[in-house]
This record gives structure tokens, sequence and C-alpha cells, in this order.
């Protein structure tokens, strides 16, 4: 069955944490596939009760969005680190994204192309 969720927004996060704020209306498509989820607790302090952490991993990202000066930094950074979803300003999806590479500040795996007014975005492990 094919679940749907209305949104506002998506910010596309970066390796330092600075993100863009992308009004769905400039959104022409995204997919995000290959989406697992991973579970974990860093009991360290040996606690009584868990603090479990839920983390979605996605393998493949493609994202085309309108051509605007407030979107430069995709083209000027291979980093995409995490795709969120927002509606009425809050986060109601966050998925990270396939780090390609042991280069610590780019994504060899995000290729960037502009085209007919549109910035392509792809990150991809192929």
């Amino acid at each position: 069955m094919f679940k749907s969720a209305r949104i506002d927004e998506i910010h596309v996060v970066f390796e330092n944490c600075e993100h863009i704020e992308i009004p769905y209306k400039d959104v022409r498509y995204i997919h995000l596939d290959g989406i697992s989820e991973s579970i974990w607790d860093n009991n360290v302090s040996n606690a009584d009760e868990f603090d479990l952490s839920f983390q979605k991993n996605a393998k493949y990202l493609r994202l085309m969005i309108k051509d605007k000066p407030e979107y430069k930094r995709i083209k000027e950074h291979y980093d995409i680190t995490w795709i969120e979803f927002l509606r009425y300003g809050e986060v109601i999806e966050r998925i990270a994204i396939q780090w390609v590479g042991d280069n610590e500040d780019i994504n060899l795996g995000q290729t960037v192309k502009e085209e007919n007014g549109e910035i392509d975005i792809m990150v991809s492990p192929n």
C-alpha cells in the first residue's frame, strides 16, 4: 500500500550541518530509494532504561529543483548528508543519504547538472 504525506518544504542538509530550505513549489522531482532503517542505542552509562534511536538511510537520491541563487550551495559543494521533509515547520521525516568514498568533505557519489533552469542532483553508489 502506498502511503502519502503532505509536506510544505524540504531541507537539504550538508556535511557541515548547514542546510538549505526549499519550498515544495521549487521541487520538480524527488526520489529516494534503497531506504533502510537502523536502530541503535549507546548504553555506555549502563542505564536501566533503553533510549533507542531510529534512523532511515537511502542509497539513492535524485532531486530536481528550480535553479535559484539561494540554492547555489548545492552546485558548489558535493556534500549532501540528509534530506528532511517538513510540514507546518516540523520535521516529519529525516533520511540520511549514502556517503560514497573516504573524503570527509566530498561525497564521490554525488553529481550535479544544470539544465533548462533546473538543478539536477543525484547521489548514487554507482
